[in-house]
């Protein structure tokens, strides 16, 4: 007997990922992926548009950690995507984005709707893939593990109408094994980490995105509490730490005036601790924010820095969880920060972002937050709005606030709320 068709093997493993829920809009070369996903188990949701509907999807992947999973016809359809797709990259959201396309043969002579999907999903995602005739199993499973691994991001699978119906083999293909959490290794910088943090006084975190996506909020949170660390969160990191603890300074990355009190506390701290910690949310008033031949900084994160933002004079990739444990093996919590300067400047963050008013941004953003419980989640749309909402929005836990921080898009608010 033949065996299952491609089509029916991607939708099975995206359902064995977690996914059920797809979105976008059908065409002729998407129905029979379509029909897979329905018999798999992932329900199909029409949307108005491609983009709405990779913002709904990254609004389930962010409440249940499976990729998201986005479908969209040939040319038209494809390009639609675009915008949500390059979001997906920037902002380290797993997102399978799945298009129908004409045969190869078909595409040699008929070029109606016809362009290189690969060609434009190429420079903005992590990988784009054409599949084969035969193969489907073990090109899904790479495009799953792909778009989850390290900092997460979307995968691209071109799917040709008589590939998506063609038989496969019947027997599971090889399956990636997650690798175990990697923590620094013991040698010299590793010591030299640990007598820094034994030896500061007035030590500050700074914790990213990488932190939620590794789901290590509680290692954060912990490793802060205990030794006394006030943290600062980018924009998608607020709530690690519940922004009403005496510790948490709130979100940064794109006000000036936040930055005017942050940057100068950062400027006093003995040690910066950069935990997950992915500048791509930050503005350029966050280039080279310290001298690391002057300060001692220690970074732990995902990937390696090829951004050059900022350098530390120590860097570990690898599991930030497991690095902070590591970092605090053998060293005893002190007293920190004898002047109280962190409890003056969450003063000041609050004076300059909650002037007291009676009407105004700050004070809509203030009522809808005191009329809400502590574990609502909010989307925002981009736009200055978004920034005073965000310095002023106290959210209680991870991902209790979702934006688009990365690209910065619009039209996300709505679709992230539908998807959550």
């Amino acid at each position: 007997m033949a065996g299952p068709s491609a089509a029916d093997v991607i939708a099975r493993r995206l359902y064995e990922a977690g996914c059920r829920h797809a979105f976008g809009i059908p065409g002729g070369e998407v129905l029979t992926l379509i029909d897979a996903l329905d018999r798999a188990g992932i329900g199909f949701i029409l949307t108005k548009h491609e983009n709405s509907a990779g913002f709904m999807a990254e609004g389930v992947y962010q409440r249940t950690g499976a990729p998201g999973v986005l479908v969209a016809t040939i040319g038209p359809g494809a390009a639609n995507a675009v915008n949500v797709v390059a979001n997906a990259e920037q902002d380290r959201v797993p997102l399978i984005v799945l298009t129908g396309c004409v045969d190869d043969e078909e595409a040699l002579t008929y070029t109606h709707q016809v362009f290189d999907h690969g060609a434009v999903f190429g420079p903005i995602t992590k990988a784009s893939f054409r599949v084969p005739p035969a193969g489907a199993e073990v090109l899904i499973d790479k495009a799953v593990s792909i778009a989850l691994e390290q900092r997460p991001g979307p995968v691209h699978i071109d799917l040709p109408i008589a590939v998506a119906k063609s038989a496969q083999a019947d027997r599971p293909g090889p399956r990636r094994v997650a690798p175990s959490p990697m923590r620094p290794a013991e040698g010299a910088d590793l010591a030299r980490a640990r007598s820094w943090l034994a030896e500061a006084e007035r030590p500050l975190m700074i914790a990213g995105l990488d932190v939620l996506t590794q789901g290590r909020p509680e290692a954060v949170a912990a490793f802060a509490e205990d030794f006394g660390v006030p943290l600062i969160t980018t924009y998608k990191a607020k709530g690690v730490l519940p922004e009403d603890h005496a510790l948490a300074l709130g979100g940064a990355g794109l006000s000036p005036t936040a930055d005017a009190t942050l940057l100068p506390l950062i400027d006093r701290a003995d040690l910066v601790l950069l935990a997950g910690y992915d500048p791509i949310e930050m503005r350029t008033g966050w280039r080279d924010p310290w001298d690391p031949a002057e300060k001692r900084v220690v970074e732990f994160t995902a990937a390696a820095d090829s951004h050059y933002m900022h350098q530390a004079g120590l860097s570990f990739v690898g599991d930030v969880g497991t690095g902070l444990a590591s970092l605090r093996d053998g060293i005893a919590a002190r007293p920190t920060w004898p002047d109280g300067e962190p409890a003056a400047a969450k003063q000041a963050l609050a004076a300059a972002f909650n002037p007291n008013e009676a009407w105004g941004p700050a004070a809509v953003v203030q009522t809808v937050r005191a009329g809400l419980p502590r574990d609502a989640v909010a989307t925002v749309d981009s736009g200055a709005h978004r920034i005073l909402l965000s310095q002023v929005w106290e959210t209680y836990e991870p991902r209790g606030l979702l934006q688009s921080s990365g690209l910065c898009t619009m039209g996300c608010a709505l679709p992230l709320a539908m998807g959550a």
